[in-house]
This record gives C-alpha cells, sequence and structure tokens, in this order.
C-alpha cells in the first residue's frame, strides 16, 4: 500500500523523519518496502494562466497561447484539452523534464514558443496521460512555483500489509499504528451531514435476498451533483495513492476508501428502476457490462447488486456500465456494504477481475466502518460537489455488533513469549494497541475493537505483546525436551536408497506443482478435477497424470 506521508501527518503527530518512521512501522509489523516520491521538482515549473488562443498560422493541429506567468509569454501546443482562464503547469526556458527533456525557446512551424505547458504525465505523475494538467479551480498565482502548488517530490512510503491486517489497508488504520509507537491518538476526520427534508427512504428501499452474503447494506440519496473535477489537493493524494483521478464523485468515494478503508460505489439514481435496490445471487449466464466496458458472463452464486429489471455491479468488485456516473447526473444513490470475503475473492479470481474494492472485501471488512465511510463521503460530496443529502440512511442486513472478550493470564503469555512481564506492563502494551483491558490478578480480560478482526484468542494477544515490546527485547533461548524419534517406515527407506544411488549418478530431483492451467489440457483424454479456490486460472486444475 502506497502512504503519502503528508496526508499520514495529518491524522496522527509524529516528529519522526521518513526513514526513522518506517523503520518504526517495520519494527512494529508494518514492513515499509520502499520510499518513493510525487513525481519530481523540476527548475522553472512555474504555474501559467491561459490569457488567449489563437490557431497557427501554418498548422491545423497546433494553436498559439498568449500565456501570463508572471509576464505574458507566447507558448505554441498541440493540446486541445486548453481554454482560455485555465491554469496549468508550465515549464519555462531552462526546465528540464523527469524524462531529461530540455526546455528551449524555438519556433513550432515558424511561429516563437518559449515554454511548454505540462501533461501529467510529463510531470511524472501518471504514466499515461491525454491532454495538459488543467488545475481545477481558479485561487492560482501566475508565476508561482508549481513545485510547491503540485506537491512534486513529496514523500510517499509503500508498505507491505499482511492479509490479516486489513485495517491498515487505510490512512486511518497506519495513523493507528502510528500511534501505538508515538502513544498519540489518532487524528480522525470530522464528519458533518447536512441534510435537506426529502427523505431517502421515500425515494429507495433495500431488499437482501442473500443474508449470508451480505450482512450489511447502506445507501444514502445525493442530489443537486455538479460534475466536475475534485479539488487539487484531493486528487494530488490519489495520484500519490496510485489511482488515477476521475471527476469529483468517483474521486470522493476512491478517497474515502484510501482514508478509512470501506469501498464505496456511487449510481446514477436516476438508472434504479422500481424504487428498490436488491442484493441477490446472480443466475448462471446471467450477463453483465462492467465499468471497463466488458461484457461478463456470470457464474451462478455471485452476489449482484440490482434493480427490478437488471443487475447493476457486481457486488465488491466492479460496477455496471447501465448505471454509471456520467455527465448527466444529477442524483446519486451512494452505496456503502459489508459483503463476505470469499464469495468476493471467488468471482474476482474465476472472472480474472481484481479491484481496489475486491482487494480489501476478501480479506474481510469492518462492518462497523460501513455507515462511518458512508456520512464521510455524503459530506464531502455536500462539500465538492453540491450535493443536497436526504433525511437518512436506508439500511438493511442481519448484521450485529459483535463483542469478542478474550480471556487469559499473565503466567500464560510470559511463558508463550519466554519473556517476564508485569500484569500492569501487559496491560499498558494492549491499551496503547487500542484494545481496553481488565486485570485482576493473574488474570486478563481484554475487549477487542470491531476494526482487529485478526485478534481472536490468547496467541493473538500473546502476538500484539510481543510485537509492542519489541522482538528484539525478547532473549532467544533454546527450546527444553527430548522428541522422540521412530525412526524411517521400510518404504521410507527403500526410497531414501533410490534417491542416494540416482543422485550419485548425477540425477536431480525435482517437485513440481499438480496444477495446470485448464487450457494446457484442451484435446486429451479424461476430465480434469478442477480447484474450487484456485490461486490463478494457470494453476486452476489437477494435472491428469
Amino acid at each position: 500500500m502506497l502512504v503519502p506521508v503528508e496526508w499520514l501527518k495529518e491524522y496522527i503527530d509524529t516528529d519522526k523523519k521518513t526513514n526513522e518512521l518506517a523503520e518504526a512501522l517495520t519494527a512494529t509489523g508494518s514492513e515499509a518496502e520502499g520510499l518513493e516520491t510525487l513525481g519530481s521538482r523540476v527548475k522553472n515549473l512555474v504555474i501559467g494562466k491561459i490569457e488567449k488562443i489563437e490557431k497557427h498560422p501554418n498548422a491545423d493541429r497546433l494553436v498559439i497561447c498568449q500565456v501570463d506567468v508572471g509576464e505574458i509569454i507566447q507558448i505554441v501546443t498541440g493540446a486541445d484539452n486548453v481554454r482560455e482562464g485555465d491554469f496549468v503547469p508550465v515549464a519555462r526556458v531552462g526546465a528540464v523534464l523527469p524524462d531529461g527533456t530540455k526546455i528551449r525557446s524555438g519556433k513550432l512551424r515558424g511561429v516563437v514558443s518559449d515554454g511548454m505547458l505540462c501533461s501529467k504525465e510529463e510531470l511524472g505523475l501518471e504514466e499515461k496521460s491525454a491532454g495538459i494538467f488543467i488545475l481545477p479551480g481558479k485561487d492560482y498565482t501566475p508565476g508561482e512555483d508549481a513545485n510547491e502548488v503540485l506537491k512534486l517530490g513529496s514523500e510517499v512510503l509503500l508498505f507491505d500489509i499482511t492479509p490479516d491486517r486489513v485495517d491498515c489497508l487505510s490512512i486511518v488504520g497506519m495513523a493507528r499504528e502510528v500511534g501505538i509507537i508515538e502513544k498519540q491518538p489518532v487524528k480522525l476526520p470530522e464528519v458533518k451531514v447536512n441534510e435537506i427534508e426529502k427523505k431517502a427512504s421515500e425515494k429507495i428501499a433495500i431488499k437482501i435476498e442473500a443474508d449470508e452474503l451480505c450482512p450489511l447494506y447502506a445507501c444514502r440519496i445525493i442530489e443537486g451533483i455538479k460534475l466536475g473535477p475534485s479539488p487539487l489537493w484531493m486528487q494530488q493524494r490519489l495520484i500519490a495513492s496510485g489511482m488515477r483521478p476521475i471527476n469529483n464523485v468517483v474521486d470522493i468515494t476512491n478517497y474515502v476508501m484510501l482514508e478509512i478503508g470501506q469501498p464505496l460505489h456511487a449510481f446514477d439514481a436516476n438508472a434504479i428502476e422500481g424504487g428498490t435496490i436488491i442484493v441477490r445471487k446472480a443466475n448462471q449466464d446471467e450477463v453483465l457490462t462492467t465499468l471497463d466496458g466488458v461484457e461478463r458472463k456470470l457464474e451462478e452464486g455471485m452476489l449482484l447488486i440490482a434493480d427490478q429489471n437488471k443487475p447493476l455491479a457486481l457486488a465488491g468488485i466492479m460496477g455496471g456500465e447501465s448505471s454509471e456516473i456520467t455527465d448527466e447526473t444529477t442524483t446519486v444513490l451512494l452505496e456503502s456494504a459489508n459483503f463476505e470475503r470469499a464469495n468476493i475473492r471467488r468471482a474476482s479470481r474465476k472472472l480474472g477481475l481484481r479491484s481496489e474494492a475486491s482487494s480489501r472485501f476478501e480479506k474481510g471488512l469492518d462492518p462497523e466502518i460501513v455507515l462511518k465511510a458512508l456520512d464521510r463521503a455524503a459530506s464531502l460530496l455536500n462539500m465538492y460537489a453540491s450535493g443536497k443529502i436526504y433525511q437518512g440512511i436506508v439500511s438493511a442486513g442481519s448484521y450485529k455488533p459483535r463483542n469478542t472478550k478474550i480471556t487469559t493470564s499473565v503466567s500464560f503469555l510470559n511463558r508463550r513469549l519466554g519473556i517476564d512481564l508485569s500484569g500492569d506492563k501487559m496491560k499498558e502494551i494492549l491499551e496503547v494497541v487500542g484494545l481496553e483491558v481488565e486485570l485482576t490478578g493473574d488474570e486478563l480480560t481484554a475487549s477487542v475493537p470491531s476494526y482487529r478482526r485478526d485478534i481472536e484468542g490468547e496467541m493473538d494477544l500473546a502476538e500484539e505483546i510481543a510485537r509492542i515490546y519489541g522482538y528484539d527485547n525478547i532473549e532467544a533461548t533454546i527450546p527444553k525436551g527430548l522428541l522422540a524419534s521412530k525412526g524411517l517406515t521400510d518404504r521410507q527407506k527403500v526410497e531414501r536408497i533410490i534417491a542416494r544411488e540416482l543422485a550419485s549418478l548425477g540425477y536431480n530431483e525435482i517437485i513440481t506443482y499438480s496444477f495446470l492451467s485448464e487450457k494446457r489440457l484442451e484435446g486429451l483424454p479424461g476430465k480434469p478435477v478442477r480447484l474450487a479456490n484456485p490461486l490463478s486460472e494457470e494453476q486452476a486444475v489437477l494435472r491428469t497424470s
């Protein structure tokens, strides 16, 4: 996971330098794999305002721009997305772009050009981009340093998050881990939902036909949406996190997913027929065209979001084309839900379709963040898309908050870890992690917060104590006791003799996977056994010989 350091520090106070932060988090179990930057700083890169655009006299595909960069300069460009009044990043003469391109004054088809209007690709912000980077809004000063405005060169940490710590696939989750190190509370974003008089329950209903696959489904209705670019600060954070900005509605759902860890989806509410959202299993060979334009044939049991007449989305994986947000969208249905992880994982693998959402759902998310994420996104849509929020959340599902309590003893934990900590010290460590702890003599009872789905038993408590106490502080000891040996069976003895003889003749033993792609067995006799949950389509069936 990519974690922009500036975004992380907004939610937790720390004086640690980035490399120190990476080392400290690695020591407590969140392995930092590397340090990246948001693009690269470019000398002589400034903010420019397009004052005038004229046709090039000698080229149909070029235009001549008069650009205010603190003074008026002339730039010739082939981009067709610039308009008078736009603010753009401008590489002035003398600038060297990240790819090594040197900006010089010269003539393009006989017209002088004293700089270059830059795209996100040219600044190292995207691998591929079409057109000039048009900055959202108008709050810029021509000639100011674009490196500062765009936060070019800002630091981004790359973490390898283990599958059991899905809570760390979010900025808030990583901020909690920093808070453990700093012994500081996380500063969560303030959420204020301004509702209008219209009631969401009068606009939409929810029907769940697969309770075991969807314990909680919730939505809000938001009207008056004005589609446009998201604010620059949000685009910067999305790009730094490896996501491409699209528009304010989609960007806000992605932003909240990265921030809190709960995937969201926005439907065009006017595309939903019958006034009811239905959560159901797909029928065999039912067809859905997903947002990437691919028509997908579904298998029975895959979870769908549908209306009374058609499927709308592949639950937890990708939305459908029929209800996507378009330039004509004015009212959205904002979805936040919790789906059964095994179903999402199987559907994702069978379809060969993986998304940021599915990669989170398939690890098992905390249902408690469903409503929090919904309100956070609704609040942002109100602020940055002019959305008017209907009263109330419409929800359905059988989910009930869990109350996980684990009772163990201080002596048990000390024996398992090979240490000698007091009960008070263990209590202190576990409370820093976020657990509520009661200590009565040798007995220790811990209440686990909902977001720590990985803590289920005594050994999980021992692991938390070990990682915060510090693995380096646990003295290495040799295990005591003797292991009884029963010797080899006659078959094993013969196999060892044969293996030694073959090795002495120069042979090497190899052990290969027993799995193959189904395509490799086409045309051969026999029907291969297909795995219920293959690692990939390249290892989907058992070898037939």
